[in-house]
This record gives C-alpha cells, sequence and structure tokens, in this order.
C-alpha cells in the first residue's frame, strides 16, 4: 500500500481490516476501468474499482508490477452512484 493510500485509510478512519474486507468484498461489478502505463518506461496496468464499503464510496485502484501487487489509491470517492 502506498503511503499516500494508507494516509487516506486513516483519514476515512478505516483499520487495517476495515481495507482488507473492502478488498475481499470486491465483486466484478465493482470494477471500474484499466488504465494503461503512463510512464515512459514502465509497463504495469493499474486496475480500479468503485464500492460500497461502511457506507462510504471508495476508489480504490491495485497495480501489479514485479514487486507484486500494491494498493495505489484508497480513497473516498464522490463521484460513484449507487
Amino acid at each position: 500500500m502506498t503511503a499516500t493510500a494508507m494516509s487516506n485509510q486513516y483519514m476515512l478512519g478505516f483499520s487495517d481490516q476495515d481495507v482488507v474486507d473492502a478488498i475481499q468484498a470486491l465483486t466484478s461489478n465493482d470494477f471500474y476501468k484499466s488504465m494503461p502505463p503512463i510512464k515512459a518506461g514502465f509497463t504495469a496496468w493499474q486496475d480500479v474499482y468503485k464500492t460500497t464499503f461502511k457506507q462510504t464510496n471508495l476508489y480504490i485502484k491495485f497495480q501489479i508490477d514485479n514487486k507484486g501487487e500494491t494498493i495505489v489509491s484508497f480513497k473516498k470517492d464522490a463521484g460513484k452512484s449507487i
């Protein structure tokens, strides 16, 4: 998890277990889009999910590269319509 994602997690009042629970609750219906690499020489794609957890609309972005899977974004999503 990036430092920014972790900071947003705590600003939302979510524990580490809340993050795990939110991710484990994701379904294919929560999938929003895949984003190609935007930096030259960078090969990792990012997948974005939008979901509601604990009555909070979330924007969760994952990146998978040779280091493994990273939570790049974990933040409130003001634009999610339910």
